[in-house]
Order: structure tokens, then C-alpha cells, then sequence
């Protein structure tokens, strides 16, 4: 990861990659499981924008 980009990292809960997590207004509001499905992925995404 580049230099620049670790304290966001960081700040984020980042530990590896890939890390998935759904932003809103600035802050994290959900971060999904490590290995999800394209159906799961879909219904994690849908749930968490809610």
C-alpha cells in the first residue's frame, strides 16, 4: 500500500486486502464479511445503504 495511503488505512481499520467497506458521510458505516458471493455481496450492499 502505498506511503500516503496508510494512515487513512489506519484510520479506516484497514488490516488487509481486500477490505470492502461502504463510506458514508465521511465515516464507515459497514464493512462487509471477508468472502462473500455476487448475490451476498448485492444483499450486503443493499442492507447497508439502506
Amino acid at each position: 500500500m502505498p506511503t500516503r495511503h496508510q494512515d487513512l488505512a489506519g484510520d479506516l481499520g484497514v488490516r488487509g486486502l481486500p477490505t470492502l467497506l461502504l463510506i458514508k458521510p465521511g465515516q464507515p458505516a459497514s464493512r462487509a464479511p471477508a468472502q462473500l458471493s455476487v448475490d451476498a455481496l448485492l444483499d450486503w450492499l443493499h442492507r447497508a445503504a439502506g
